[in-house]
């Protein structure tokens, strides 16, 4: 699954539907490529859209390589909110970020000062954070120690 052009994006969106069509089931490695190609492709919000999509198999094959990667490059291009959306479908499915991952996360939702993507991740990774840890976040009192609060209380 290469990508040589934005275009080709429509063809390898073509293979996985037609795989999830057919019920087939994915390895890590299709899914790694997956990722990849939609990435090169630049339409990394193509893969986790398909990942997001509880009832698409897809999802139940990614890697937390893939995915952390995946979670990087839609924090550089901004796409917070299908970010969050394909971090809540992992963790139903049973893949949870990695602890980087999730600090990277609450990091950039604590510089946009983004209090309702900060309850939206809180939500779907179920974080039990008090909304007096959040306002530590916001307030940048000891955001490190809180940080670490954050990243045991996803484990």
């Amino acid at each position: 699954m290469l990508c040589n052009k934005p275009q080709d994006i429509k063809h390898i969106l073509g293979v996985v539907n037609l795989y999830e069509n057919k019920g087939y089931d994915f390895t890590e490695e299709i899914n790694s490529l997956f990722i990849k190609a939609c990435i090169r492709c630049e339409d990394p919000k193509a893969a986790a859209i398909a990942i997001a999509k509880y009832e698409n198999r897809i999802g139940a094959w990614t890697s937390i390589t893939a995915f952390s990667r995946l979670l990087e490059v839609l924090l550089e291009k901004g796409e917070f909110e299908i970010l969050i959306d394909a971090v809540s479908t992992m963790y139903r499915k049973g893949i949870a970020p990695g602890d980087n991952d999730t600090k990277i996360i609450i990091d950039k939702l604590v510089e946009l000062n983004n209090k309702d993507l900060i309850n939206k991740i809180k939500e779907s990774m179920k974080i039990k954070l008090s909304n007096e840890k959040i306002q530590k976040l916001f307030v940048n009192e000891k955001p490190a120690d809180v940080q670490e609060e954050v990243i045991a209380e996803v484990k």
